[in-house]
């Protein structure tokens, strides 16, 4: 009975643990929660240097054959929209996109 008990212990708690550390603990959780926090500091029509010194560097870039470029940030697990910013050629924010 001891064993079955222990069994059953661990087959609820180690997904509930695993959820934790992917959500809230690891790395990246940490700094997804960092950049919603510092995204909602950014507005439109600042430079993209401000950007960088509130958001630090992105995880990806994108860009057009306008020279727009998009930076791209980590989002929370399991977020629908990532957090991302469009910048123009002359390096001012013109779109946010904060997670949902």
């Amino acid at each position: 009975m001891k064993k079955v008990l222990i069994l059953l212990s661990l087959i609820v708690i180690m997904p509930i643990a695993a959820y934790l550390y992917i959500a809230k603990l690891s790395p990246e959780a940490r700094m997804a929660s960092k950049n919603v926090e510092n995204s909602k500091k950014i507005k439109i029509g600042i430079h993209k240097e401000q950007l960088l010194e509130i958001m630090g560097t992105p995880v990806l870039k994108g860009g057009n054959e306008k020279n727009d470029s998009t930076f791209y940030y980590t989002a929370p697990f399991a977020s629908s929209d990532g957090i991302n910013f469009g910048i123009d050629s002359s390096g001012v924010v013109i779109h946010i996109q904060l997670y949902e």
